[in-house]
C-alpha cells in the first residue's frame, strides 16, 4: 500500500502477530500532503495492540500519538491497560485513540451496564499517569452516541474513543 499511494499516503502498522490473516492490529495512515513524515518517530509498544508515534505537528512542536486495540476479555483488557501504564513510552502522549473494547460509563453503553471494573480503573490509571481526558465525553456529559452495534443482540457502545492531554483540551 505505501508503495502504492507513495505520493500521497505513509503507512504505519503493527500486526497481531497470533493472527496471520491481518485482520487484528494497529495502524496510522498520514496524508502526506497535510502532514510532514520526514522526521517520524513510531514505537511499536505491543505488537497488534499499541503502536506510538511522534510526528511534527506546527513549527517546532511535535505530537505524541498511542493508538491501541484493546483486548475483548475483561481480564486481558485490564492488563492490557496495566501493561502500557509500566510501559516505557520514549514519549508521553498527548493523544491516545483507538478501540478501547471497554467502556467508563454505563451511558457508553446500551443497554447501560457498568463494564468489567479493574479494566475501567487500570485504563482510568493510564489516564490520570498522562493527564488524557476524554474530552467528547466531558463536553457531553449526559449524551448517548455509539460508535459500535453489535448485530448479533442489537447492543451498542462507545468503545472507539479519543483522549488529549490537558495542554491540547
Amino acid at each position: 500500500l505505501n508503495e502504492l499511494f507513495d505520493g500521497n499516503l505513509e503507512i504505519i502498522g503493527s500486526p497481531d502477530p497470533r493472527n496471520p490473516s491481518g485482520a487484528k492490529g494497529v495502524a496510522f495512515v498520514l496524508n502526506k500532503k497535510m502532514v510532514d513524515t520526514t522526521d517520524l518517530a513510531t514505537t511499536v509498544v505491543l505488537p497488534g495492540r499499541a503502536i506510538l508515534m511522534k510526528l511534527k505537528w506546527n513549527r517546532n512542536k511535535t505530537l505524541c500519538i498511542l493508538n491501541v486495540y484493546g483486548p475483548n476479555d475483561g481480564q486481558e483488557n485490564a492488563q492490557f491497560w496495566r501493561t502500557l501504564m509500566d510501559a516505557h513510552l520514549p514519549y508521553p502522549p498527548d493523544i491516545l485513540l483507538g478501540d478501547f473494547n471497554v467502556t467508563n460509563a454505563p451511558h457508553d453503553r446500551l443497554p447501560a451496564r457498568t463494564d468489567h471494573g479493574d479494566a475501567s480503573t487500570a485504563l482510568e490509571n493510564l489516564c490520570l499517569k498522562y493527564s488524557l481526558l476524554d474530552e467528547w465525553r466531558a463536553q457531553n456529559p449526559s449524551a448517548r452516541v455509539y460508535t459500535y452495534m453489535q448485530k448479533s443482540t442489537g447492543s451498542q457502545s462507545r468503545i472507539d474513543r479519543i483522549y488529549i492531554s490537558r495542554h491540547i483540551a
